[in-house]
């Protein structure tokens, strides 16, 4: 796919599915099979044409929820913005915990540094200066 709107006829179309499951991938892999077989085929065509061709991105994208059962997509749907926001939190969590224990390390290590005395002698041995 040269052809710079047939690339984005099918962002358009990839940018309104919500998530990609399996059957999503293959379904948009074939698209893209197909947008580029018309590309060959028509290689200067514009966005109006592969409009008219295969139908608004708006309209494919109605027919396969139809085709897949709106149910069962909105539940697909639901499911993966709830393990979203399930990693996002997960994510979060880990973050704090390793600010703590860095923050924790860091306290640590000062107290160490200052509580360690620095004690240093001075030998004058016949013009000879030497430290220990």
């Amino acid at each position: 796919m040269k052809n710079k709107d047939c690339i984005l006829y099918y962002r358009t179309l990839k940018g309104l599915f919500p998530f990609m499951g399996i059957k999503e991938i293959k379904f948009l892999r074939d698209v893209k099979m197909q947008l580029r077989d018309f590309s060959i085929l028509h290689p200067n065509c514009t966005y109006k044409e592969i409009s008219a061709y295969f139908g608004l991105p708006e309209e494919i994208f109605k027919d396969y929820i139809n085709s897949q059962g709106v149910e069962s997509f909105s539940h697909k749907a639901i499911f993966h913005k709830k393990l979203h926001l399930f990693l996002d939190f997960l994510i979060l969590i880990v973050i704090v915990i390793v600010l703590f224990i860095v923050s924790f390390y860091v306290k640590v290590y000062k107290e160490f540094e200052h509580s360690q005395e620095h004690i240093s002698e001075t030998i004058i041995d016949k013009g000879v200066v030497t430290y220990d």
